[in-house]
């Protein structure tokens, strides 16, 4: 992270040149800049400017919990200005007014950073209001820096507590955002490195400008006649008008058959691109699902890639080198090291009533051939009821039957327990079962301990990874390729590199601890952009749990937040 990297620079310049802070130094502890030689009395540095009096600077930067923030930095250069110079803004102050202008490009709204404020005081060009215009900057670069690195939907914390989860999350203050932004040798880059470093982040930025100009032109459509689900050979107006939404959305080309109410072999092909683009079946017949998809709306696209590009921002700016992410809705799986995609495989995640949570921890060991521990909800509901229904499933299903006591104790027989009273029975017993063929964690499991019990393993039931729906579970993740996950961790990241999963098959849990921990993110992004194929178009993921809708709700109510500090007349 580059608030590690980068010295925390003396706050006294003037000019466009750094002057660099003993790295063990705070911006706080470094004297203001001293006056060039033969510049005016009263003239701080020789750029012309005359230093502000406090209450010009109060009034500036507001009395709010970030003007008091930046009033020390600014007291502790003798009130030199940061981004201005004799001729006007810096190139630093120029680089940081270029990526406000562009924020509403990656979906941010830029109202809070005042640069119509900012422009009209730059464009009367007294000193106090280049001043003015200084401190408005200031704030407009700690608001922007917050939207990118933490999310504008945070905007809806008080200050005071963005300034600790901009700590806490990020490793960045106030004082070193703009300590390393003032030494940049490329201010651009220094701004660039704020944002997400995925390279989804940037694709969906292109992908936003492609649908704003499209929205226009391809409005929400009616619903397509009701009637039985559209296959190749049919024929109608239900059928035309299928195709039309297709040229409309570009997956289908003007005149591609001369005749437009048959479902032929181009509107086939068509069809399927269009599922595959959406996370649906991809059969190449309009069902109840496709046929919803189709009629959706560019403004909607719009909004769902604007809720995409805020989810990067909350998750964490690092990633890892090496990461484990799993996209929740496009039930899919990515090992990236570095920029490259090292595996990619398809996974089934939890049910909309047991969703799989969103955060992300570190991936600590994996255990072969392990046990399941029965959780309670799923003893309760699923296990105890199959077994009052047979009396012989758990013996059948190698099932232990342990007391819940808080010292070991030994195992109960399945036939002592009043199964029945399923209530009483799933708290006073706890349910095990053995690795073998019919435990649902398979082979291997991969654990990052955590306050929601889940992690990724395999399954019994492989089945699952044939379907388009696959939000299955309790809540855990099953992966499709276990022992690829395994090969590459044991190759990577354990001393057992000449070992590959197949090596820890047998009858009894084996523990292999990571010898350096890897990052794994439970994340959901609903317009998701393909790293490896630049220029294809976006894949629109079913928002299986209906989260999007509240974030895009936040994302407009912190939007019309207030951040302007006290108004400060042009003179």
């Amino acid at each position: 992270m580059l608030a590690g990297i980068l010295l925390t620079t003396a706050l006294g310049m003037g000019t466009s040149e750094a002057t660099t802070a003993d790295p063990g130094s705070s911006p706080e502890s470094v004297p203001a800049a001293a006056p060039a030689p033969g510049a005016p009395a009263g003239l701080a540095d020789g750029t012309g400017l005359v230093a502000p009096p406090p209450a010009i600077l109060v009034t500036a930067l507001g009395t709010d919990a970030l003007g008091q923030a930046l009033m020390p930095l600014y007291a502790a250069r003798n009130f030199v200005p940061v981004w201005m110079t004799a001729e006007g803004a810096s190139p630093r102050g120029k680089a940081v007014l270029a990526s406000l202008s562009a924020a509403a490009a990656e979906g941010l709204d830029p109202t809070m950073y005042q640069l119509d404020a900012i422009h009209a005081r730059l464009a009367v060009g007294t000193p106090e209001n280049e001043l003015v215009a200084d401190a408005l900057i200031s704030r407009a670069f700690v608001l922007f820096a917050c939207d990118r690195l933490l999310g504008q939907t945070r905007r809806l914390v008080p200050f005071d507590q963005r300034a600790d989860l901009l700590s806490r999350e990020e490793g960045w203050t106030i004082e070193t955002l703009i300590g390393n932004a003032a030494a940049a040798p490329d201010p651009k880059a220094f701004l660039a490195s704020l944002e997400p470093a995925s390279p989804q982040y940037r694709l969906l930025i292109a992908a936003l400008a492609r649908w704003q100009a499209r929205a226009p032109h391809t409005p929400a459509a009616a619903p397509i006649a009701e009637g039985p689900s559209l296959r190749p050979g049919d024929r109608g107006p239900r059928v035309a008008a299928a195709r039309q939404r297709l040229i409309a959305l570009g997956e289908l080309t003007a005149g591609a058959s001369r005749d437009a109410s048959l479902f032929d072999d181009a509107m086939t092909q068509a069809v399927r691109a269009f599922q595959t683009h959406h996370g649906l079946a991809v059969d190449g017949v309009l069902g109840p699902a496709s046929l919803g998809e189709l009629t959706r709306g560019g403004t909607e696209r719009v909004d769902q890639i604007r809720v995409a590009l805020e989810r990067w921002r909350l998750l964490p700016r690092d990633l890892g080198a090496v990461n484990i992410f799993v996209n929740v809705p496009q039930y899919e799986l990515f090992l990236n090291a570095g920029p490259r995609e090292a595996l990619r495989m398809p996974v089934a995640v939890g049910r909309p009533n047991d969703p799989t949570p969103l955060f992300s921890d570190e991936i600590e060991y994996m255990e072969f051939n392990p046990y399941w521990n029965v959780p309670i909800s799923i003893a309760r509901e699923e296990v105890i009821p199959r077994q009052v229904e047979d009396p012989a499933y758990l013996a059948r299903r190698g099932f232990t039957v342990l007391p819940r006591t808080s010292t070991p104790a030994p195992e109960t027989a399945s036939d002592a327990v009043d199964w029945e009273r399923t209530h009483h029975a799933a708290r006073a017993y706890r349910l095990r079962q053995d690795p073998g063929p019919s435990n649902p964690l398979g082979s291997v499991k991969f654990m990052f301990p955590n306050q929601y019990a889940v992690y990724l393993h395999d399954t019994n039931s492989r089945a699952v990874f044939s379907r388009s729906f696959r939000a299955v579970s309790h809540g855990c993740v099953r992966v499709q390729d276990p022992a690829g996950l395994a090969d590459y961790l044991l190759a990577h990241f354990t001393a057992r590199p000449g070992q590959s999963a197949a090596s820890f098959r047998g009858p009894r849990p084996r523990v292999v601890r990571l010898a350096w921990r890897v990052p794994v993110h439970l994340a959901y992004i609903t317009a998701w952009a393909d790293t490896t194929r630049p220029g294809a178009p976006l894949r629109f993921n079913r928002d299986v749990y209906d989260l999007d809708p509240a974030l895009y709700r936040r994302l407009e109510q912190a939007a019309s937040a207030t951040g302007e500090s006290d108004a400060v007349a042009v003179r």
